[in-house]
Formats: C-alpha cells, sequence, structure tokens
C-alpha cells in the first residue's frame, strides 16, 4: 500500500516546459492583447456614453455587448472564460458572474468591474478594469488607489533569476497592507497559449522561480463586502533586462506587459502616488494609444481611450 511514506509527488517537466512560451507564442499574445484591447476599449467608451445618456443597461446585457465587439476581431474563437460583469456589492465577490435572468442593472454611484477576456488562435486573454461612471467616494478613490499601487508595483519589478513569485507577491499587497487592508485570492496565474486560462505551475504566492518566457497576470484588489470591489489585471511576460549594476554576475528580469486597455484615472488619488508611479501611469496610458494607431485596428481607439479614462 503506498503511503506518503513511501512516495512522492515530483513536478512534472511537461508542464514546466509548456510554461515556458516561445517566441511565436509570445508575439501571439502581444497580438491578441492588442485585438481584446481594442474590442474592450470601444466597449467601455460605448458603456459610458449609454450610462450618461441615462440608459439602463444590466450586467449580463454589458457583457454581452462586449461578446459582441470582440467578435469583431480576428481570430476570434469565443471566450477565454465566463464574463465576470459585476456593480457595486457584486463586484466585493471576486468570481460573481451575472446570468440573463438574474442580473443587476450597472449603478454609476458606485464601482463597476469587469473581468473578462477573448480566446483568439494566436493567444487566451485575461484582463480586469473596475471604473466608476458617477462621482466616486473618497473611500473607493482610496481602495482603488492602493490597489493600483500595488498593480504599478508588480508590472514594474526587477529581480535576480531564481526569484519566485512567493517573494514578488508583498509588492502587490503593500500599499494595502499600509492602510490596513488585504485580498484573499492570488495576485497572479500562468495563462495558455489558445489553452486554459489557468495555468501553472509558477504564479505569484506559488515558490516556482519565475523564469524568461513565463506568463502571468498581475491581479492585485479589494473587496468590501456588500458594498463594492475594486481589481486590476493585466497580463505580464517575464523577460531579461539589462541594469546598470551587475552584482556577481547575476542575471536580472522583469516584466512586459501585453495589456494595453487603459486605466481609467477617475478614481485614482493622485497625492497618493509618486513621481515614478504617476510617470508610469501616464506611460500606460499612451501605450494602447500608439499601438491603436500604428496597428491600424481602429483610428477611433485613441479617443475611445480618452472617453473612458481622463473624463472626470
Amino acid at each position: 500500500m503506498l503511503t506518503y511514506s513511501n512516495y512522492m509527488v515530483a513536478p512534472s517537466w511537461v508542464e514546466s516546459n509548456k510554461a515556458i512560451k516561445n517566441k511565436v507564442e509570445i508575439e501571439g499574445f502581444r497580438n491578441a492583447y492588442l485585438r481584446d484591447g481594442v474590442a474592450m476599449t470601444k466597449w467601455f467608451a460605448w458603456l459610458e456614453e449609454q450610462l450618461r445618456a441615462g440608459t439602463n443597461i444590466t450586467e449580463w446585457e454589458a457583457a454581452e455587448m462586449l461578446t459582441q465587439f470582440r467578435k469583431q476581431g480576428e481570430h476570434f474563437m469565443g471566450l477565454a472564460y465566463e464574463n465576470i460583469s459585476a456593480t457595486g456589492a457584486n463586484a466585493a465577490l471576486p468570481h460573481y458572474s451575472p446570468t440573463k435572468g438574474l442580473s443587476s442593472t450597472i449603478d454609476i454611484h458606485t464601482p463597476y468591474l469587469n473581468d473578462s477576456g477573448g480566446q483568439y488562435k494566436d493567444g487566451t486573454c485575461d484582463t480586469t478594469r473596475t471604473v466608476h461612471f458617477g462621482h466616486p467616494t473618497d473611500e473607493q478613490c482610496e481602495a482603488f488607489t492602493r490597489v493600483l499601487k500595488g498593480h504599478i508595483s508588480i508590472d514594474s519589478a526587477i529581480f535576480p533569476q531564481g526569484t519566485t513569485g512567493k517573494q514578488l507577491d508583498v509588492l502587490a499587497r503593500h500599499a494595502l497592507w499600509k492602510d490596513g487592508l488585504n485580498y484573499l485570492h492570488g495576485t497572479g496565474h500562468g495563462f495558455g497559449s489558445f489553452l486554459s486560462v489557468h495555468e501553472g505551475p509558477h504564479g505569484f504566492g506559488i515558490d516556482v522561480p519565475l523564469e524568461v518566457g513565463h506568463v502571468i497576470t498581475n491581479e492585485p484588489g479589494f473587496y468590501k463586502e456588500g458594498s463594492f470591489g475594486v481589481r486590476i489585471e493585466s497580463a505580464l511576460v517575464v523577460k531579461r533586462v539589462e541594469t546598470k549594476g551587475q552584482f556577481g554576475g547575476d542575471i536580472w528580469l522583469g516584466f512586459e506587459r501585453f495589456t494595453c486597455v487603459p486605466i481609467q484615472t477617475r478614481m485614482v488619488k493622485m497625492e497618493l502616488l509618486t513621481k515614478d508611479e504617476r510617470r508610469w501611469l501616464k506611460a500606460s496610458f499612451l501605450m494602447p494609444l500608439t499601438l491603436g494607431f500604428t496597428n491600424a485596428h481602429s483610428r477611433s481607439t485613441t479617443e475611445n481611450a480618452k472617453t473612458y479614462s481622463l473624463r472626470s
């Protein structure tokens, strides 16, 4: 009889090697996330225009319309997972998903969270943005900004080869911890190339060293039960970076971001951001605008991005 005293579970060679994406897969992700980003940006602009005009739209209706925008993109094969479209207290449930018969009307007085992604032949997408269509409270802005600071900290991290996702996880939570806040889900996971949206063996919170070619999500959040939720999620790929110093000949790693959906600034408390964080936010906004033009996916992408990112 087998017991834990005479066998062990070894890491899968297949899983470990599949997780390291090759150049073709990485380029596919870049194209897929650009395509998905254009769809999301145009949809967010459409959604804001509808809500500002006084149209009542349910979470389910919003999710269905986003799918229609995605269908306009090349290589779209369906959704990577069920759309998490959540307003108000529903957004405080990290894995809530509406149905046609059970769906709340989007409330412009509270944050709206959308976690979704298209499944394309050249990549699997997973993006979360939290936006506000009215006038956010100070509490909502404080929570959003602290989540954003954690998101930026992970995105801009530079670390020596051999560093695990678990060692980096605190970067996403540090700004929240300063205010006695936290979240209970993982900070990020691997994902497949036209495969599963969750793929191991690495992830933030897991004791597996991050390697060049690993793809991983960056998704800190905050959830106030019965009130509202915030999550900001982008997809990253681990890359080698050049540093000014070369301590002991170490190899240094960092991230490239695939996701090009702008982050709405309406809930950002700029006084809580450092100079570097404000610079990052500006650069992240310019990224999709540049890509939208140079790749000719949508000449209107610039105006769509400005519509929902900069209005206050």
